[in-house]
């Protein structure tokens, strides 16, 4: 049987909404449902307490009730609310009942607070404020307020009994976190005393108040501001009264820490770092910029630890902390350097060279643009240093290796480093523009620029590694529908370009060289390649894959065209014993080391019949249309060196909105793997710096898909 409950009062609400008291309940009602009132389905929001060995609960409704209605129980029993014995727009009942039964009177004031949020109601603005003043404890008066150069509002007066905590002050648009410490007054009988107040971030309407409400674990007081507040004090002044007052004031330390900020010296433009005669020196040798953030490297000599706090500031509110963030470098250069400077006599340890450091420091770029940028010192006597800093503005990758030129590549956290301080600066840095200088010479049998659709890229070290690709389109379709354009080193011998001309005649082909500086990866010279075709689809194509059958890409470029959205497609990769070489794979965080999660396997463990999402495309062959490599930044895109470059490339692509995939109904054949020279020190190095890259702008891998 539904047991029926009355509530004791509905408090009429603007906007529709009300408020239903109960007391001495015997059923636990649900913090937040859905209830049907008659036709209408509106939300319901109960808060509950015990007092006195009796249950009472306010809940929140959506609408007027104007039937019975039922809402399930925390048993899981329903019960019906009946019409309430008292109706009233008067929101003093709501406090009485909360007052007089013990309620809690934060939990009831964010439940209004909500109400606000989904009004926007300044009637109900006025209903919160009226909650409050009725529920507060009267505990003093506001006598003092001032505007610090900090920012924040300061507030000084008297209150019984005293206020030396963390506390939230509140108001009908939102509450702040304050910090409140007392004083003793002359004019005041214990418990009564003195009390400062700063709220760094206050709104506007906090000047003109009647009243402050404090909130602090339940407990909810009230200080008046007087008639007569005088105008408050502003910037420096202000600063000048709250540095006077700091002496006498009492509370715990992180209350005081509050305090001590606001009396801090201001930037002013001017170093006061290198005219201070304590042990104390830095310098910084580097500090970039880039969108999101600031690459700074440079080095801390402090033998007595009188540094405080590092930051780095800008006019525009930057606020950045060097410690604990930053990674320390060994600099022993430094302890020669100051052997001799009085300042530091005795004080060097010779065995400690840690004194270097580098680190990523996130900042948008209104924060640091057009704004006075600067380092401070805060150290432990309350003194401030200053030093100005000009950041230097990198635009695009050209500036990694003003990054990685000051990453230690020995140091045991060198994979943190590049996680933590290099790749979020490289990836606020656009891609490389291509270097486009050099023309295309032109292969094979004259042809318009644009005639072919297809661009076939592919990169040459010799001759010889083209025959196996120049002999699979011989006299085929393919050869009629490609533009090949082989990409080689600008120190090879002149002879080669007569040479391939010889095999594009040969076999019919038709297309171009491009030479490259030897220096620039394998990704960057494909996207020279890129910026001297005109074709609609773009082939990267490695000499190591042949395909099976004719009719290859008639067939990849309609499995390309069935895709849900415009991506990239590979080829199923085999080798001639049937084990798979480039099957499909998936990437979570790092890149891994294998080309393929089915590399080795047969292929007749793979699906044949259907084209399968994956993290990235064979290194082999994909197709591509040219408009959308474009727009994802290329095939280098943000990545220094080859290991990962269609690890990078998948990734780029599902943030915007396209993917990679690999379709079994095209096969190509793979070459035995030839035999490579071993990866040097320096190449190792930019693989992890691509790492950390692709591991940072990776986003979350969608579950496996097929069509």
């Amino acid at each position: 049987m539904t047991q029926v409950i009355t509530p004791e009062t509905l408090i009429l609400l603007p906007g529709d909404f009300c408020i239903l008291v109960f007391k001495a309940l015997d059923v636990d009602f649900p913090d937040q449902a859905r209830v049907e009132i008659g036709a209408q389905t509106s939300s319901w929001m109960n808060i509950g307490w015990e007092h006195e060995g009796q249950r009472h609960a306010i809940s929140m409704i959506g609408t007027v009730p104007s039937v019975p209605f039922e809402v399930m129980c925390a048993d899981g029993q329903f019960a019906q609310i009946g019409p309430a014995r008292s109706m009233t727009p008067d929101i003093k009942k709501l406090a009485e009942a909360v007052r007089f039964s013990g309620g809690p009177l934060g939990d009831v004031f964010q439940l209004l607070r909500a109400t606000i949020d989904e009004l926007a109601n300044s009637e109900m603005t006025e209903v919160l404020m009226r909650f409050l003043d009725l529920t507060a404890e009267h505990s003093g008066f506001v006598e003092i307020a001032a505007l610090p150069e900090t920012g924040g509002l300061f507030l000084q007066g008297w209150s019984n009994p005293e206020i030396a905590q963390d506390y939230t002050l509140l108001t009908g648009t939102g509450e702040v976190s304050a910090a409140c410490a007392g004083f003793a007054r002359e004019d005041l009988i214990a418990p009564a005393s003195g009390f400062c107040l700063y709220a760094r971030n206050h709104p506007e309407t906090f000047l003109k108040t009647k009243s402050v409400f404090l909130w602090r674990n339940n407990d909810l007081r009230r200080l008046d501001v007087l008639p007569e507040l005088p105008e408050p004090m502003r910037a420096e002044t202000a600063n000048d009264h709250v540095r006077m007052m700091l002496p006498r004031l009492s509370a715990k330390p992180s209350v005081m820490a509050q305090f001590k900020r606001v009396c801090r010296p201001r930037f002013r433009g001017q170093d006061t770092l290198s005219a201070y005669d304590g042990p104390v020196a830095v310098g910084l040798d580097r500090v970039l910029q880039a969108e999101g953030g600031l690459f700074v490297t440079g080095w801390m000599l402090d033998p007595l630890a009188q540094i405080d706090l590092a930051l780095i500031k800008s006019t525009s509110n930057l606020y950045a902390p060097i410690w604990p963030d930053a990674h320390s470098l060994h600099r022993p250069d430094l302890l020669e350097a100051f052997a001799q400077d009085p300042r530091f006599a005795g004080l060097l340890d010779p065995s400690e060279t840690r004194n270097g450091f580098l680190c990523f420091v996130p900042a948008a770029s209104a924060k640091v643009s057009n704004s006075e940028v600067y380092l401070e010192l805060v150290l432990q006597d309350g003194q401030c240093l200053f030093l100005p800093i000009t950041p230097r503005k990198c635009r695009d990758l050209g500036a990694a290796h003003a990054v990685l030129n000051a990453v230690p590549r020995h140091d045991p956290a060198l994979n943190s480093i590049l996680a933590r301080h290099v790749a979020p600066f490289l990836v606020g840095l656009t891609a490389k523009a291509s270097e486009s200088r050099s023309q295309m010479i032109p292969m094979g049998e004259p042809y318009e620029p644009g005639q072919r659709d297809v661009a076939a890229l592919m990169s040459m070290s010799k001759p010889e590694d083209l025959k196996p690709v120049f002999a699979s389109l011989s006299n085929t379709a393919e050869a009629h529908q490609i533009e090949l354009i082989v990409i080689i080193d600008d120190t090879l011998d002149p002879q080669v370009v007569s040479t391939l001309q010889d095999q594009f005649l040969f076999h019919g082909l038709t297309g171009g060289v491009v030479s490259c500086a030897k220096h620039m990866s394998q990704a960057a010279r494909l996207d020279v390649a890129v910026g001297v075709t005109k074709a609609e689809h773009i082939l990267l194509w490695g000499p190591q894959a042949l395909p099976q059958t004719t009719g290859w890409l008639d067939l990849l470029r309609q499995e390309a065209a069935c895709l849900p959205a415009p991506g990239l497609v590979s080829p199923l990769l085999s080798y001639e014993d049937g084990s798979i070489h480039f099957g499909g794979q998936r990437m979570a965080g790092r890149p891994a080391q294998a080309i393929s999660q089915l590399a080795g396997f047969n292929r007749t463990n793979r699906d044949t019949l259907h084209k399968v999402e994956v993290s990235a495309g064979a290194h082999e062959l994909a197709l591509i249309d040219r408009d959308l490599l474009i727009e994802v930044g290329g095939i280098a895109g943000r990545l220094l060196g080859d290991k990962y470059t269609h690890h990078g490339l998948g990734a780029r692509l599902r943030q915007h909105n396209a993917a990679a995939w690999c379709t079994p109904q095209v096969e190509f054949w793979m070459l035995p793997d030839q035999a490579t020279p071993q990866q040097s020190g320096a190449s190792s190095f930019i693989d992890n710096v691509d790492a950390a890259i692709i591991s940072h702008l990776s986003v979350p891998q969608k579950a496996i898909v097929t069509l």
